[in-house]
């Protein structure tokens, strides 16, 4: 192998590298930049550190609520929209959630539109819904559950969100322990069926149904043990169903309480008249 032979190699393999770093860091080029396949093990990737700043905001703009009661709500924004924050450079950015601890729980790179944030004149072109933006490894919208309901956001113009290359904020959700989408009864057959439906259950345990003549008279438990939760700590929709066979002529209404790590709630009351459904709009009980 002559010396020229061995010069062309050297400079090749210089631009190799340079390339297979480029590619592995993953700079924001365009908005379909391809993912790693794992993005728990960062390569070393020099980057410019992101200035400016981010915040996480609620539907009518307030600025670091922190804590939200439901994963829908909480909202991402940046740079000079609000008072005094410093703009962010121009681009578009990915963004993850993690736990306070790094465990990344969700990120854009799983996504569709994996770098969904654009900045433009140093501040996001639109506040963003940190659930709609992000996926699981799996390319489902949202991300995991964090067991302390407690998560950091991070965008970065590197996919591999290297600190000094990233801007931060932590929030938390502190949901109801249910998230009741319906709760009703009618007679059926001299029986009465009361069902509910639930779409979240955080630290739930389950439930008890109450039954009365009246909305201030007493009211009697009707079913002899809790009914457990189907959904703990998950996200989904789960159905529930109660015969009741003790039933009298006239209205009867129902209550349903539910019981949770940290005490419980009421739900109620809905009512049947002779076979009629009436659905009152939920409310708590005080």
């Amino acid at each position: 192998m002559n010396e020229i032979t061995k010069v062309f190699i050297a400079i090749m393999a210089l631009v190799l590298g340079a390339m297979c770093i480029s590619l592995a860091c993953g700079a924001v080029t365009e908005v379909s930049a391809a993912a790693p396949d794992s993005i728990d093990m960062a390569p070393e990737c020099p980057c410019e550190p992101v200035t400016g700043a981010i915040w996480t905001t609620n539907e009518a703009g307030d600025v670091n609520v922190n804590i939200y009661t439901d994963v829908h709500d909480p909202m991402l924004n940046g740079g000079p929209a609000n008072e005094g924050s410093a703009g962010l450079p121009d681009g578009f950015y990915y963004i993850q959630v993690t736990r306070p601890g790094g465990q990344v729980l969700g990120s854009s790179v799983w996504a569709t539109n994996r770098a969904p944030i654009n900045v433009v004149g140093g501040e996001f072109t639109a506040p963003i819904i940190i659930w709609d933006v992000v996926a699981r490894p799996d390319g489902t919208i949202g991300y995991n559950m964090s067991p302390n309901q407690e998560y950091k956001v991070l965008i970065s113009q590197n996919l591999w969100f290297p600190a000094e290359c990233s801007k931060t904020d932590n929030y938390r959700i502190n949901p109801t322990a249910i998230t009741l989408s319906a709760f009703y009864a009618t007679l059926v057959d001299g029986q009465v069926v009361v069902k509910w439906k639930t779409v979240m259950e955080i630290e739930s345990l389950g439930f008890n149904l109450y039954r009365s003549t009246s909305l201030e008279g007493p009211r009697v438990q009707v079913n002899e043990s809790m009914i457990l939760a189907q959904g703990v700590g998950q996200i989904g929709e789960w159905n529930y169903e109660f015969v009741d066979t003790n039933v009298q002529v006239g209205v009867i209404y129902y209550w349903l309480e539910e019981v949770d790590v940290h005490g419980s709630t009421v739900y109620g009351p809905t009512f049947v008249i002779f076979g009629q459904v009436n659905n009152l709009p939920l409310i708590l009980a005080p």
